[in-house]
């Protein structure tokens, strides 16, 4: 269609307006949501070169030119392709060269680690923006910079923690501990083994490493990143090495930049339609006063918002704020059993009961599953309904950090997959480090056995942690426990050792066996001694003193479990909390905790006490059990029991929180309630009989076989017929109640009708004789 000359002029003139608009931006305010994650410790300064550029420091073409230089210089790259290079690199294509030169050098590289030693280490006197940068309260720091102006910067913060992209186990440590370090994207010199020196080396290092990738995309949907001195190209380089299978838009990050004209404005676009990076421009003048004016500006606001106690009147040994989450709700769409099933969790105690085959463990497995993500591939595919090429599992988790409040998404895709069984996607990262909550799966078979454990200590381990999950998810026996003898002698030895967290490890083992004592009355089990020499726990029961494993089933299921979640609190918190100086209590600690079968071999005492127990002493876990036990049950508050029963047709489960109170119920009540829905805790030969009694009593009239049967089951069960007038009497009082309500009985189907006429008859004549039938 031919475009009208009046349309096509107005076009042209806004076009051109648009395009005329190249005046100077002034220096943007600092957003409330970056001042906020500053205080929060939850901002994370990713430094380009521009930083080191205020020192004399190349920027990163300027350096690829440099290194053109000396590499035809030393005969690595001829003459003539130096200028194609060098071509290149006017016409943007900085990052191929850089590629081209690193090849050109292969692996006799001592040279070109020299050079960039000798260019690098030196020195430079840092400029007043790293000044600044040392007044925000930044959780980490990032760079693809050689120099060591960060160090420098954060040299009280880092304490030694600078790491390069292989140091997957310290990195991960410092992202669950909250702890500050650096972060040197593209290696540090001092290591010439971890150095990269273009984008594709950096690609490929990621690529081949699939921890630190974890690591990376946890970092940038766990945490705000302010980018400064980096140029668009650079962010988008930093981006090309992560996976990301979402959207970042939930996490906000900010590029304080330099632009000039309006064409920055697409790549800006594009960075906060998907990554969630919002572009704060200005126009630089020589010198770049603006990057100060905003640094300063940003520590005001900061300093105003925490009021008095200002970032310099900080005490050094003050804890980073700890983030608290909690499972607030689960969808399941194709896994196990479910179609389409939503959850909703409470904070403490949430108990799924159920037949055998209705999804109860499903659910825990693909909670476990979504915390674990592709660590738990190999698990993935028998959860996927049958007969459906993908499952999705999606959690929504409140988390709280510093008195604010969100809640976060996180989607998990199974697929199917002919080579390895099914793959698994989590959009935008899997939560067990992005949430930073400590989370534990404990599979039915849970037990301290007699097998002999390795010598080797079990692996401290400070951060949540895949290995606490695996368990649940493959339903196979849990050797960790068998682990627990070591973690006590260990306990032994460090207290002995007179350190300074004697006194917490003392406190940890007497936690330990105050809470066994807790959970198991009637069993007294105390500490006898640890044997060294033969490597034993000997503890105290009832039948003398014995090897800790030669307690009952019971007891070790109990002891193992509750070892295991007292020892990962004390990795993940105990050890951060004493160098911050805070008293620390393992037993009020938050994590997770996932119970396949919770009361398996317990003593029935225990099952009654076990939530009322672990709630006073554990008021920070929140729990998700499964259980056929109608003794647990009445310690819940109502909204805290889950009921999965299957369909009639068999086709479908329904799931409900019924909100039936059964505090004051009897174990027998229990059963035959709606949670459980039994319909008599009698033996079934016992029941059967009843049901002939019942039916026989009711009627009107007997003929004589009927008769006899009926005095027979009455022997049998020890109940006293009623004799003529009273069931005359009885007769007359039925009559006035159906009367009553003979049109609720109308309304009824019959075989219902039936049931409730025979059983109102028969507890008419029982009332009449006081002679009961066994309940």
């Amino acid at each position: 269609m031919r475009r009208s000359k009046v349309t096509s002029s107005k076009k042209a003139k806004k076009s051109s307006s648009r395009v005329a608009d190249t005046g100077r931006l002034p220096v943007p305010e600092p957003p409330p949501d970056l001042v906020a994650s500053c205080i929060a410790g939850e901002c994370v300064l990713y430094a380009g070169s521009g930083l080191g550029a205020q020192t004399g420091l190349p920027t990163w073409t300027p350096f690829v030119l440099e290194l053109l230089d000396w590499a035809v210089k030393h005969d690595y790259i001829e003459t003539d392709f130096a200028g194609s290079l060098e071509e290149a690199i006017h016409n943007g294509d900085t990052d191929s060269v850089a590629d081209s030169i690193v090849s050109a050098v292969g692996t006799d590289n001592t040279a070109l680690h020299q050079y960039l030693a000798n260019r690098f280490l030196a020195a430079p006197v840092a400029a007043k923006e790293h000044s600044l940068l040392s007044s925000i309260p930044f959780c980490a720091a990032l760079t693809t910079n050689f120099d060591k102006l960060l160090e420098q910067t954060f040299k009280k913060e880092a304490q030694e923690r600078v790491y390069a992209p292989h140091d997957t186990t310290a990195l991960m440590a410092a992202l669950n501990t909250r702890e500050f370090f650096i972060l040197k994207l593209y290696g540090t010199l001092e290591r010439p083994a971890t150095v990269l020196i273009a984008p594709a080396q950096y690609n490929a290092a990621v690529a081949d490493n699939p921890v630190f990738s974890q690591f990376m995309q946890s970092l940038f949907f766990s945490r705000t990143l302010f980018f400064i001195g980096s140029s668009l190209e650079g962010v988008g380089a930093y981006l090309s090495g992560l996976k990301f299978t979402g959207t970042g838009a939930d996490r906000q990050h900010y590029l304080l930049i330099d632009v000039q004209g309006t064409a920055w404005r697409v790549k800006a676009d594009l960075l906060k339609r998907r990554y969630g990076i919002h572009v704060l421009p200005y126009t630089a003048s020589p010198g770049y006063p603006e990057m100060i004016e905003f640094l300063q500006k940003l520590i005001d606001k900061i300093d105003f918002e925490r009021g008095p106690s200002t970032h310099g009147d900080s005490d050094d040994t003050d804890a980073p704020p700890r983030a608290t989450s909690r499972l607030l709700r689960l969808k399941l769409e194709n896994i196990g059993p479910f179609e389409n099933q939503s959850f909703e969790f409470k904070p403490q105690w949430n108990v799924l009961l159920g037949d055998n085959g209705v999804g109860k463990s499903t659910v825990l497995k693909a909670i476990a599953l979504a915390f674990c993500g592709d660590d738990a591939k190999s698990y993935a595919e028998r959860l996927i309904k049958t007969g459906k090429p993908n499952g999705t599992i999606t959690l929504e988790i409140d988390s709280t950090t510093a008195g604010e409040r969100v809640t976060k998404t996180f989607v998990t895709k199974l697929l199917r997959s002919t080579s390895t069984g099914a793959e698994v996607h989590s959009i935008p990262t899997r939560p067990l480090e992005a949430e930073n909550l400590l989370s534990l799966g404990f599979p039915p078979l849970r037990a301290i056995t007699s097998n002999r454990v390795s010598e080797t200590s079990p692996e401290v381990i400070e951060g949540p942690h895949p290995s606490d999950l695996l368990p649940i998810i493959s339903g196979e026996p849990d050797f960790r426990l068998d682990k627990l003898k070591n973690w006590i002698l260990d306990l032994d030895h460090l207290i002995k050792s007179g350190g300074k967290s004697s006194a917490r490890y003392q406190q940890l083992l007497d936690n330990f066996f105050e809470v066994i004592g807790r959970l198991t009355p009637g069993v007294d089990i105390k500490l006898d001694k640890i044997d060294v020499s033969r490597k034993r726990v000997l503890v105290k029961t009832h039948d003398g003193v014995v090897p800790l494993e030669y307690v009952s089933q019971g007891t070790s299921s109990l002891i193992g479990w509750i070892g295991v979640l007292l020892r990962r609190l004390d990795d993940m918190y105990g050890k951060q909390q004493e160098i911050h100086g805070e008293q620390y209590d393992g037993l009020k600690q938050h994590a997770l905790v996932l119970i396949d079968e919770v009361d398996a071999h317990m003593h029935p005492e225990w099952q009654q006490i076990i939530a009322p127990a672990i709630r006073e002493l554990f008021p920070n876990l929140q729990i998700m059990a499964t259980t056929h036990s109608p003794l647990i049950v009445p310690s819940l508050n109502p909204d805290e029991i889950i009921r999965l029963q299957r369909s009639k047709d068999g086709k479908a489960i329904n799931v409900a929180v019924p909100n039936y109170d059964v505090q004051d119920y009897r174990a027998d009540q229990i059963l035959t309630s709606p949670l459980f829905g039994l319909e008599s805790s009698l033996a079934p030969d016992k029941l059967k009989k009843i049901k002939r009694y019942t039916e026989l009593a009711a009627m009107d009239k007997w003929t004589a076989p009927q008769k006899k049967e009926l005095e027979l089951l009455a022997y049998e069960l020890g109940i006293k017929l009623s004799s003529p007038h009273e069931r005359a009497e009885a007769r007359a009082a039925y009559n006035l109640i159906q009367y009553a309500i003979n049109k609720k009985l109308q309304d009824m189907p019959a075989k219902t009708r039936k049931h409730i006429v025979d059983e109102m008859k028969v507890q008419l004549e029982e009332i009449v004789t006081g002679s009961r039938r066994p309940s």
